[in-house]
């Protein structure tokens, strides 16, 4: 039996954002068809994955980064694609089509029939940088191809609905399940150091940082560990600097960095996060948080990237250069009441409320009771 809905995504944050809106339909013959990775946002959801899948090395982020690229076609990249495509083109029609994302799952849903909506994750009118809001080629395509577009914020959708796209401005579900009024507490300073395998290098210069800090003000600062990631793997990293190493915490003197935090619990107790992540660093800001950065390495928080974020999260991203003393500095400005304040500012316009995904799934819920069955069915398929 076809399905109701098909959701086409291709990043892990993207995953993520799919499985909470298909969380809401789950009375529905839903799935998860990831592009990059394999899924376990769906999964962890209990939403059924579809389709080829293989991790490759860059994550994700082939398009900022030629040599992350380069590894990506070395690992199969072009055969996966190609394995993905014909998948897609004979699979049953689904009665409605979802991509969450940016153009990518929009092609690969052009390979099936049927209505289709786009929820958009990556691109704004908040950035500044060519090519970073929507370009007039994007807004064609969304037209030819009939797109209901989901844009992450208002000002995106004023601008959409101004060219003629059929928009709907219903929140951004990067914002569900944290709260934007939790205060945070005197003191605590988040450590957001990525989800990808990069966030261990990113560590190893996060912590001369923190030392820094903790020479100029008494500070509790909390890790935000990814689960995927190794616990060996911080460990390691914090002998190698001379940290002590115990199952609660990482201490260096009177510096107590805790561990084994997750992200809710860290962005729910801190004033100021020192983030290397991309949508971590947007959830803080959304939550009010001053959140102070620089560039790392690997494919994900480039310096590319960092600016743009910068662009987008305004006076709720405190940019600077990597060194220790400079970050320093730049955390204790973000204590200050004036940067809170700025941040809470910044983050209720540039990232909005909660319920992003309810009132999606409600739209799309909508949009299906609407919709007849097509006529137009191709061979069925089995999940796994």
């Amino acid at each position: 039996m076809p399905l109701d809905i098909l959701f086409i995504s291709n990043g892990h944050g993207e995953d993520l954002i799919a499985a909470r809106i298909a969380q809401d339909l789950s009375d529905l013959r839903v799935a998860g068809f990831p592009l990059v990775g394999m899924g376990e946002a769906y999964r962890r959801s209990e939403i059924p994955v579809i389709g080829p899948r293989h991790a490759m090395p860059s994550g994700g982020f082939v398009l900022r980064d030629a040599a992350a690229l380069r590894a990506d076609v070395k690992a199969g990249l072009g055969k996966l694609l190609l394995e993905q495509s014909r998948f897609l083109a004979s699979m049953a029609t689904p009665r409605l089509t979802v991509a969450v994302g940016d153009l990518l799952p929009v092609a690969a849903s052009l390979l099936l029939a049927g209505p289709r909506a786009f929820v958009g994750c990556n691109k704004t009118d908040f950035y500044e940088s060519w090519g970073s809001s929507y370009l007039a080629a994007e807004i064609a395509l969304f037209k030819w191809a009939d797109l209901q577009v989901y844009p992450r914020d208002h000002l995106t959708h004023q601008r959409l609905i101004h060219l003629g796209v059929r928009s709907e401005s219903l929140g951004n579900p990067m914002m569900d399940g944290i709260d934007p009024e939790w205060p945070g507490e005197d003191g605590v300073l988040g450590i957001l150091p990525g989800s990808r395998p990069e966030a261990f290098d990113n560590f190893a210069r996060i912590l001369p940082c923190l030392e820094a800090v903790g020479r100029r003000m008494p500070v509790e600062a909390l890790l935000a560990a990814p689960t995927a990631l190794a616990p060996q793997g911080w460990e390691t990293i914090a002998q190698e600097a001379g940290w002590e190493v115990s199952p609660e915490a990482f201490r260096k003197g009177a510096l107590i960095l805790r561990r084994d935090h997750d992200f809710t619990q860290v962005i729910r107790r801190s004033r100021v996060l020192l983030g290397l992540a991309g949508t971590a660093n947007e959830q803080a800001v959304g939550c009010g948080r001053p959140v102070v950065a620089f560039a790392g390495s690997g494919p994900q928080y480039n310096l590319q990237f960092a600016k743009l974020q910068a662009e987008l999260l305004g006076p709720g991203l405190l940019l600077t250069r990597g060194n220790p003393e400079d970050v320093a500095a730049e955390v204790l400005k973000a204590f200050e009441p004036a940067h809170q304040e700025a941040a809470r500012q910044a983050g209720r316009q540039r990232m909005g409320k909660p319920g992003g995904a309810e009132r999606i799934a409600g739209s799309l819920r909508r949009k299906l009771d609407g919709e007849p069955f097509s006529a137009n069915r191709k061979k069925s398929f089995t999940f796994s």
